[in-house]
């Protein structure tokens, strides 16, 4: 296992008046996450997605900052919802919109979506 750090929590506080988690990950390591609902748990998976801004603290992964949602899919950091029918679909759009969402830059011809590109595509 290698030394350094892969993804790095310092003095990470979620809301004003919570407790800071400090913790360093390791290339290999799986690491879970418990309590009990309504406790933190999905407020600190969004803060390591760059969904929701840190009270304190910060978030990197191998040294590089992880300050919004772009940059923490560009880190590799992929968030799931926990209702994923809920908020984790357009449930008006079809199937194809719903898999293109996540990648329509590709799509883009000049600053305008080009169906004919997503549909190459999928």
């Amino acid at each position: 296992m290698a030394d350094r750090a892969t993804l790095s929590v310092r003095s990470l506080v979620i809301a004003p008046g919570a407790s800071p988690v400090t913790q360093a990950i390791a290339p290999g390591e799986i690491v879970g996450l418990a309590g009990l609902d309504g406790h933190g748990q999905e407020r600190f998976l969004k803060v390591l997605a760059g969904l929701e801004r840190p009270a304190a603290g910060d978030v990197t992964i191998e040294a590089r900052a992880i300050t919004s949602f772009r940059k923490a899919v560009a880190s590799g950091i992929a968030y799931l919802p926990r209702d994923r029918r809920a908020t984790g679909i357009f449930p008006t759009q079809s199937v194809l919109d719903n898999f293109a969402v996540s990648t329509l830059s590709r799509d883009m011809r000049f600053g305008l979506l080009s169906f004919a590109a997503r549909r190459r595509r999928y």
